[in-house]
């Protein structure tokens, strides 16, 4: 639905709503600043060779919550320290080869583009990126010793870096992460609240256009900083909140309330019919109660009118849902002697059996190897950023690979052409002082930093960053030249093309198909949740914590990859859009199923009696293997999924009633 609103939305003003400050965006900006000067400072003084890594991984680090940028700090390093032994390891057994580069090549890209999507802890970037540049470091002329040191370096630079970042975010940034989650909650639902009731009622239009502004800014702002707070939340140790899941089940409702209202903002006053005012006041009472809401009372959805047109029946159905929730105890610190949360596991549970994983990792390999192989034959070392880019760009699906070059490719032209090359012509030759060169260096990170808290166009900020970094740092006197400029550009585009003739021509997995394999992930895990209805062991306590984290994390995908969509190309876009619709919508009746369950697992007197939560299990299980196998869905398919079941909850049949919708969708292009 958000991208629904975004194409409406002219390209100007897109970019100006991305642009916009939130709350937290310019105080995050500034720390990162400031964490950037700092440990620039520190490293040019120190004459310090590599500062480009070190300066740009704060950009990395920047997740607006103290534990976070610590713990990702921490695992960064370590993955560093691996990348650039695992490459000492190699040059020593090989006695620096020029096949065993190659190999290493092949291998190290492999290994890290395995462990990205199997592994739940960060780092797994940082130890292609450290070990592919260490390696190819080992292509220039100059003693071992040498090499060795400037092998050495970044890890050095990095640590700088991380511990300027985790310095600045402590000092400056410590908070209640409870509280900052409550705080976001209830300035959204307030701002849903508040542009209801201005469209329905008679205020005066500078009212109404205030509110659609605030609604349309927080629209965009997305739900990064949120998720990114859940996450602090549940994974402390000692000293942490109790696990919350109230705020991980209404998430994806309040979100689907955000953007329904935020379309709402294009429909005139005048057009709307009493039954909407209607409904608009009662939703707008709705969000304002949920703005002052605490765990432990119980909400009151308004009553759901079948007058009310479809927007506004959807934002009804989504309070509803909301309301499902059963009231929770109020949110008391954890005794350190009770126990903590149990880490999660590191890896994924099919990471060895997932042949998607073995097929991802094979492509960047060939890709990687392919540009080394390239560059090395041209001779042209300034062409080596084509390595590190395949590692960028080369995702999964064809949505987010073509999103990812866009973004890469605005980010590095504005970063070297604009800025760095701006800098070269205009600035670095009337500077003598580390003063006006940490002056210039702070302006340059509050500008990408500001871009890069962007919730769509955030990686254009990162980019630039790090491409006008490895300009302005290239050595220690002013950059001089324009060929690093031209060179990295050139060696971007070189990765473009490898990864668009190994990922969009050769068997591309397009992203209507990875949201399609998400949402049946998420329809296996509600269909062993139903199963364990009538089971109250600690082994069955146990394994529900973990499927409501599947069931999250899934629908969550699904919503994700769907502003990818608008990213594909081809002939068959317009399709892959509609249907992109489809299992979004199937999502939202997915996590209404999923908030039922919830509910219905705390109740002694269940309303689902087990051989109805049996039966109705068989069939979702069902329905989530034809999902998981079927790339195309087949009549069969469709059909079992027209008859209703009875006795079935409403959610239930409005599950069954989104995903034969989507089925249909095939037939009806068939028959067109």
């Amino acid at each position: 639905m958000e991208t629904r609103l975004r194409e409406a939305v002219p390209p100007i003003e897109l970019i100006r709503q991305e642009l916009l400050p939130f709350h937290g965006r310019l105080a995050g900006s500034l720390r990162t600043t400031l964490a950037v000067t700092l440990a620039v400072i520190v490293m040019v003084v120190f004459r310090m060779p590599a500062i480009a890594p070190g300066a740009y991984l704060i950009f990395l680090l920047s997740y607006e919550t103290p534990y976070l940028t610590l713990t990702t700090g921490f695992y960064s390093f370590c993955f560093q320290c691996v990348g650039v032994g695992s490459t000492l390891l190699l040059i020593m057994v090989s006695g620096n080869a020029p096949m065993a580069r190659v190999l290493g090549t092949a291998l190290f890209s492999f290994i890290a583009a395995y462990l990205m999507k199997t592994m739940r802890r960060r780092g797994a970037m940082d130890f292609g990126v450290f070990s592919l540049t260490s390696l190819e470091m080992w292509d220039m002329k100059a003693p071992t010793q040498s090499l060795i040191a400037l092998s050495m370096w970044p890890i050095a630079t990095g640590v700088i870096g991380i511990l300027s970042a985790v310095l600045i975010e402590y000092v400056f940034a410590r908070r209640d992460p409870f509280y900052a989650l409550h705080r976001e909650f209830e300035t959204r639902a307030k701002a849903i609240g508040a542009f209801l009731r201005a469209l329905a009622g008679d205020e005066a239009q500078c009212n109404l256009r205030n509110a659609s502004k605030e609604l349309i800014r927080l629209s965009f702002a997305g739900q990064g900083r949120m998720q990114a707070l859940l996450e602090e939340i549940s994974n402390r140790r000692e000293g942490a909140p109790v696990y919350v899941d109230e705020y991980p089940l209404m998430l994806p409702h309040l979100f689907r309330l955000l953007d329904l209202a935020a379309q709402l903002s294009l429909v005139r006053r005048d057009a709307l019919q009493q039954a909407d005012r209607a409904a608009a006041l009662a939703l707008a009472d709705f969000c304002s109660s949920l703005g002052k809401h605490s765990l432990h009372e119980k909400l009151v959805a308004p009553a759901i009118s079948a007058e009310a047109s479809g927007h506004f029946f959807a934002m009804q159905q989504a309070a509803a849902a909301i309301a499902r929730l059963e009231p929770h105890e109020t949110v008391r610190w954890q005794p350190k002697e009770r126990g903590a949360k149990p880490a999660p596991p590191w890896f994924v549970a099919d990471a060895l059996h997932n042949p998607a994983y073995w097929n991802y990792a094979l492509r960047i390999c060939l890709c990687t190897t392919l540009g080394y192989i390239l560059y090395m034959a041209l001779d042209w070392p300034g062409l080596s950023t084509v390595v590190l880019t395949v590692l960028i760009v080369g995702l999964s699906s064809t949505g987010a690979i073509s999103q990812k070059m866009v973004l890469r490719f605005v980010g590095a032209t504005l970063g070297c052409v604009v800025l760095g090359i701006g800098s070269i012509v205009f600035l670095f030759p009337h500077m003598d002082t580390i003063a006006s060169f940490a002056l210039l260096i702070a302006a340059v990170a509050f500008v990408c930093s500001w871009i890069a808290r962007s919730p769509h166009i955030g990686y254009i900020g990162m980019q630039m960053a790090f491409s006008y970094f490895l300009i302005a740092f290239e050595r220690f006197s002013a950059p001089v030249s324009m060929t690093p400029a031209r060179d990295r550009i050139i060696g971007i585009c070189l990765a473009f093309v490898l990864v668009w003739i190994v990922f969009l021509e050769i068997a591309p997995v397009r992203t209507v198909a990875q949201m399609r394999i998400a949402l049946s992930h998420a329809l296996a895990a509600q269909a062993e949740m139903l199963a364990l209805l009538g089971k109250n062991d600690e082994a069955s306590a146990r394994r529900r914590v973990k499927l409501h984290e599947t069931v999250a994390r899934q629908l969550a995908a699904v919503q994700s990859m769907s502003e990818m969509i608008s990213y594909e190309i081809g002939t068959e876009r317009q399709r892959h859009l509609r249907r992109s619709n489809l299992l979004l919508e199937a999502s939202y009746s997915a996590g209404d199923f999923f908030l039922m369950l919830a509910a219905e697992e705390r109740r002694t007197a269940r309303a689902y009696a087990l051989p109805l939560a049996e039966a109705l299990s068989a069939e979702l299980h069902t329905w989530a293997k034809a999902f998981a196998q079927t790339p195309e869905v087949t009549p069969a398919l469709t059909r079992l999924m027209e008859k209703p079941h009875a006795g079935a909850s409403e959610t239930f049949e409005n599950l069954r009633h989104a995903l034969w919708n989507y089925c249909s969708s095939f037939h009806e292009q068939e028959a067109a």
